[in-house]
């Protein structure tokens, strides 16, 4: 940010270096608050939380993990919750059976609420 700027002034372009320290400075900082804000809005994860998400994916990822750690951070919360909507939504019949590993020759668990009988 400031060599760029300075070596602008020096070279006497004022009004470039001027333009460049006020936009880095605008998005400085309002495009964080913002993104963050959206964010925690959305997935329930504080920005402290999605911002040390970045480094722990650079560390792990290289450079992509600018993208991947927060993606993988922010969908956590988000699959937990989807988890538990379907959970709520399955008796524990469907549960069990969908836990159990697919056979064509074995037949489906009776349910307790089968009016057949």
């Amino acid at each position: 940010l400031l060599p760029v700027t300075v070596h602008l002034w020096l070279e006497g372009s004022t009004i470039w270096s001027l333009a460049h320290l006020g936009i880095h400075l605008v998005v400085w900082f309002f495009v964080p608050s913002i993104m963050y804000g959206d964010v925690q809005q959305y997935t329930g994860v504080p920005p402290y939380l999605t911002g040390l998400s970045v480094l722990a994916g650079v560390w792990n990822f290289g450079l992509q993990g600018i993208v991947y750690g927060p993606v993988l951070i922010n969908m956590m919360p988000i699959a937990y919750s989807e988890l538990i909507k379907q959970l709520r939504k399955s008796t524990p019949d469907q549960l069990i059976y969908n836990l159990l590993p697919v056979n064509a020759n074995t037949p489906a668990p009776l349910s307790r609420h089968n009016s057949n009988h």
